[in-house]
C-alpha cells in the first residue's frame, strides 16, 4: 500500500505533460493495432554461447470489436515444418490451441501452460495474449531518454491475478506513441524478460529481441513481409485451417 501511495505522489510531480497514463497507452495501442494482418517472420534464438535455433513462420490476425483472432504456420526448420498454432480471445476467454501433425493431434493449451515457452523461444505462451487497456492499472514513474529519444515509463500491474507476470515497465516515445523498451517482472517484482521493439520511418516494426534476463538467452524476430489491408473473417480461424499452410 505504502508502495503504491509513493509511485502515485511520484507520478503526481512528474507529468510535465498533463497526458494520464492511461491515455499513454490508449494512444500507443491506437498507433501499433491494426484491424487485419498477413506477415511472414524469421526467428533466431541464441543461448548464452552463442548456440543459434532458427525458426520462420506465417501469422494472420484479425481484430474484431469483440474478439481477437490469431493463426501461425511454421514453415522451418523441417521438425517443426507444419507445426501451426491457433488463439481465439475475447474478454474474459482464451482459446490456444496447437496442431502436430507428426502426431495428427491438436492439443489445447490450459492456464496452467502460460509460462511454457512458445516453440523453444523466449518468448511464452502469456506473451501471445493480447493485453487489454481495462486489465490493468497503470502508472507514470518518470520520464527519461531512451536512445536519445524521451520516453514515458509506464508501469502496467494486472488488476486480477491471471498473468504470469506481476508488472510491466514500458517506455513510450513521447512524440510518436511507440512502445520501444519493455521490461517484465515476474510475481516476486524481479525483472525476468526485456523487449525491445525497432520500428521504422512508417511506424511499423521491423523486429524486436526478446530477452531472458536471468539467462541471458535472447529471440530475435524480424518481420520479412506484410500486409495490413488484406481482409479475413471468423472462418480463416477455424481449426481445420491448422491443418492447411497458405502459400
Amino acid at each position: 500500500m505504502k508502495k503504491i501511495l509513493l509511485i502515485s505522489l511520484i507520478n503526481f510531480f512528474i507529468s510535465s505533460s498533463n497526458v494520464s497514463p492511461i491515455e499513454i497507452i490508449s494512444k500507443m495501442n491506437t498507433r501499433i493495432n491494426f484491424t487485419s494482418l498477413e506477415a511472414k517472420f524469421s526467428m533466431r534464438t541464441v543461448n548464452k554461447k552463442g548456440s543459434i535455433k532458427k525458426l520462420d513462420f506465417k501469422t494472420r490476425i484479425l481484430d474484431t470489436e469483440n474478439t481477437n483472432y490469431q493463426i501461425i504456420w511454421f514453415l522451418n526448420p523441417l521438425n517443426f515444418k507444419g507445426v501451426s498454432f491457433l488463439k481465439i480471445e475475447r474478454k474474459n476467454f482464451i482459446d490456444m490451441k496447437m496442431w502436430y501433425p507428426k502426431y495428427k493431434k491438436i492439443r489445447k493449451i490450459p492456464a496452467s501452460k502460460l509460462s511454457d515457452t512458445f516453440m523453444n523461444s523466449e518468448l511464452i505462451y502469456q506473451d501471445m495474449i493480447k493485453r487489454d487497456i481495462s486489465d490493468y492499472d497503470y502508472l507514470m514513474i518518470d520520464e527519461k531518454p531512451y536512445n536519445k529519444i524521451m520516453c514515458y515509463i509506464i508501469k502496467s500491474i494486472p488488476k486480477e491475478d491471471t498473468s504470469v507476470y506481476g508488472m510491466h515497465e514500458t517506455w513510450i516515445s513521447k512524440k510518436d506513441y511507440l512502445p520501444l523498451k519493455e521490461i517484465s517482472y515476474d510475481k516476486k517484482m524481479i525483472p525476468v524478460k526485456e523487449k525491445k521493439n525497432y520500428f521504422n520511418k512508417n511506424f511499423k516494426i521491423d523486429s524486436l529481441i526478446v530477452k531472458n534476463i536471468i539467462t541471458q538467452r535472447f529471440s530475435v524476430i524480424a518481420v520479412l513481409s506484410e500486409n495490413t489491408s488484406k481482409e479475413f473473417d471468423i472462418n480463416d480461424f477455424k481449426e481445420q485451417n491448422l491443418k492447411r499452410v497458405p502459400k
